[in-house]
């Protein structure tokens, strides 16, 4: 065998070795660490046209809410290295309209999506986007 065979062989080798050992870390590190679904919440809009899913999930040190619309993800928070037995206080409300959906994590809007133009909020149009009133609910007694 000529030392370029040899030397190709080698390096296959090594890849094919490189990528097992990689896999089997990363089978351990998901045994220790395990991606878990805390929470789903799934909301219809009020006119039934979409629906709006959250998704609180944990992966190892970190805890994410991933928000969908229609099955597409419009939105993954940044980390929160809260522990995942905190309670994150999720909240998916659609306005007045039914054409936006917010997302508020205990008491602060993250993040708002306009369904009818397929777009995120602003941050100013976060903070005005009117909710329906208890009054609206027509509770009675």
């Amino acid at each position: 065998m000529s030392q370029m065979k040899r030397s190709t062989t080698f390096v296959i080798i090594s890849v094919i070795a490189a990528v097992m050992l990689l896999a089997a870390g990363y089978l351990a590190f998901r045994s220790i660490f395990p991606v878990a679904t805390l929470t789903e919440i799934s909301k219809m809009s009020p006119d039934r046209q979409h629906m709006a899913t959250l998704v609180t999930r944990e992966a190892g040190f970190d805890v994410n809410v991933v928000l969908e619309i229609d099955g597409a993800t419009v939105y993954v928070s940044p980390d929160f290295v809260a522990p995942a037995t905190a309670d994150f206080q999720e909240h998916l409300m659609w306005d007045r309209g039914g054409t936006v959906v917010l997302l508020e994590v205990a008491g602060k809007r993250l993040f708002g999506y306009d369904v009818r133009h397929r777009r995120p909020l602003t941050a100013s149009e976060l903070s005005i986007v009117p909710l329906s009133s208890f009054d609206d609910l027509r509770f009675t007694r």
